[in-house]
């Protein structure tokens, strides 16, 4: 199966943050020597809790440290950019790297993401699939358009144009029935996280294959599932490492989303469910423990790949190393030795259509 590794650039709080870039640099660096299959990144931003503010311009920078994995943006927040320029940014790095870009699209944290930027906000849904809608059209044909209501733009030809088509390469986090009802519509596949009961992730990703099927008249791109995973020879360390870094994630996250000023206090309570689902649902243990689980979890949910985190908020560097080269050792050989038909990015050989239709 595929498997790769995703970046946050979460800076440890007691380390300055040229510290924090470089050792978040120097792990990147060794993933795809390692045997990542893809890197990922995501656009957040005011906050140490996650340092990547341009996920776009980190995935150039990989771009240039990388010469076969596939690099993508876990979350990339349209609310920030205009359409246009994201569209040509993608196109130029996908020239420049020889089409292996990942699309992800996401709304954000909450406020914490849009509090500081004069004029930009949290948008609603609809806005933001005019965005996607606009700039995926532009992927495919080189023409960026949208009739509005919340965006509108004249047709104008973007440049360079993308070589190859993004079909099968655009991916989004989906938090409510309207979002993937349009996500589908987009031709998008699901990334999703273990957020709350694996039985509901279940049925979600389900819902989400039969919605696109049922638009398209063909199956869909198969998900894709990211993970905070700790791994160790020893599952008593593994355990300290989940509950120390993994665990926090969720509760840095409520501080930083503020979901009660973002969704309203109702909203709110099942945004802390769903954080201490996603607290209890990671991924930690022993290698065989790790490779057992994530068998398990890739299959039941037929997921494409697995995206691991092995980086995680305030983790020192050397623990963080530990994580990583563990994980690279004793499980990630053994997964990609198994369900080799699991991949992402299979499309990447077609060329851009002429004529999309959304």
């Amino acid at each position: 199966m595929h498997i790769g590794t995703g970046f946050l650039f979460h800076v440890a709080s007691k380390a300055p943050d040229p510290q924090g870039f470089a050792q978040q640099a120097s792990l990147i660096e060794q993933a795809e020597t390692l045997g990542f299959e893809s890197i990922w990144t995501s656009d957040h931003a005011f906050s140490r809790h996650q340092t990547s503010p341009n996920a776009a311009q980190l995935l150039a920078w990989l771009a240039g440290k990388t010469r076969h994995a596939l690099i993508g943006s876990i979350v990339s927040l349209e609310a920030w950019h205009n359409p246009v320029r994201v569209a040509e940014s993608l196109a130029a790095l996908d020239l420049l790297s020889e089409g292996r870009v990942m699309f992800g699209v996401g709304r954000g944290l909450g406020p914490i993401d849009f509090d500081g930027y004069q004029g930009v906000s949290a948008e609603p849904c609809a806005r933001i699939t005019e965005y996607v809608r606009a700039i995926a059209g532009a992927l495919e044909t080189g023409v960026l358009s949208s009739p509005g209501p919340l965006y509108q733009q004249p047709p104008v030809t973007i440049y360079p144009r993308a070589n190859l088509s993004f079909q099968g390469r655009m991916y989004a986090m989906i938090d409510s029935t309207a979002s993937a009802r349009a996500m589908a519509a987009l031709g998008f596949g699901p990334l999703l996280m273990a957020n709350k009961p694996w039985e509901a992730v279940l049925r979600e990703a389900r819902e989400y294959a039969e919605l696109y099927e049922s638009i398209h008249g063909r199956a869909g791109p198969r998900p894709v599932l990211l993970s905070l995973t700790s791994v160790d020879a020893d599952p008593a360390c593994a355990r300290a490492w989940h509950d120390t870094y993994a665990a926090p994630y969720g509760c840095r996250t409520i501080d930083q989303g503020r979901p009660t000023d973002a969704y309203g206090t109702g909203r709110a309570q099942g945004v802390y469910q769903s954080l201490r689902f996603m607290t209890d649902l990671q991924l930690h243990g022993t290698p065989r423990q790790v490779v057992e689980a994530s068998v398990e979890r890739v299959r039941s949910l037929d997921a494409a790949a697995m995206i691991n985190i092995l980086s995680m908020d305030g983790m020192p560097a050397e623990v963080a190393r530990r994580n990583l080269l563990t994980y690279a050792r004793d499980v990630l050989p053994r997964l990609k030795a198994v369900d080799a038909h699991r991949t992402i990015g299979h499309s990447m050989a077609q060329p851009a259509a002429s004529v999309m239709s959304l």
